[in-house]
């Protein structure tokens, strides 16, 4: 795919929170970095996890309730989240080999062979997060969870839905007024565990807007606008 729109802007002092692992007064940032953790499942290294998504899927399954959606629009639901899903992240990965980019587990405490002076090594430091065995830029997260939240927005025609999503790793829920929300939860997560830097965030963010935008203009359209309200409405009837 073509990378112009999405190369990264390196800053000059690359420099992530400390691990919430330790210090005891960062318990809050370690219960946020964890949270997200849940999207890879039961190992969180193997990149093949993100495209399952379980927590997301489990998001799916409980939003579907909550909006009370016919089984046809469950099942367009089920399928377009987890389409935009794949495609976000076959894009973020072709990015991830394109530029094989160090992550911060081993940029800050080798920073002093990066031939910045504005960087300083940290040898003890380390990330609160696993660091999953692939490179770093762009974020993979940012990349799926962005695709999915615009997706979402595009299916229910407005961002402004509220939802919960709960985390299997922490064993709580937290409940987001949009889905943009939702979003920005993950994208600061990713750099408070340590695992991403801000540039990588917002690219993946971008990345998955644009698969998002080219998944709901192209695929999983009626054939005609009004199609999928009648079919909805009539479902709800017959239940």
């Amino acid at each position: 795919m073509p990378w112009a729109p999405y190369l990264p802007w390196l800053p000059r002092r690359i420099a992530p929170v400390a691990p919430a692992t330790s210090k005891p007064q960062d318990a809050r940032i370690d219960g946020i970095s964890l949270f997200t953790a849940d999207t890879y499942g039961s190992n969180p290294c193997h990149p093949a996890k993100l495209f399952l998504c379980p927590q997301y899927n489990r998001y799916l399954r409980r939003l579907a309730a909550e909006q009370r959606l016919a089984p046809a629009a469950k099942a367009r639901l089920y399928a377009e989240i987890n389409m935009a899903a794949a495609d976000g992240g076959i894009a973020c990965f072709d990015g991830k080999y394109t530029y094989g980019f160090w992550r911060p587990v081993t940029a800050i405490p080798a920073a002093d062979t990066d031939d910045n002076p504005a960087t300083v090594a940290d040898l003890g430091w380390l990330p609160s997060v696993l660091t999953p065995n692939h490179p770093e830029y762009p974020s993979a997260h940012a990349c799926v969870s962005g695709a999915i939240a615009n997706t979402l927005d595009a299916f229910f025609g407005s961002d402004a839905v509220t939802s919960t999503i709960d985390s299997a790793v922490t064993q709580t829920a937290a409940t987001f007024a949009r889905f943009s929300d939702l979003y920005q939860d993950v994208h600061e997560a990713r750099i408070l565990g340590g695992l991403h830097y801000r540039f990588s965030m917002n690219a993946g963010r971008r990345i998955g807007r644009d698969v998002s935008r080219q998944l709901t203009r192209h695929y999983f359209t009626p054939v005609r606008p009004e199609d999928r309200d009648e079919a909805d409405n009539r479902e709800r009837d017959e239940r």
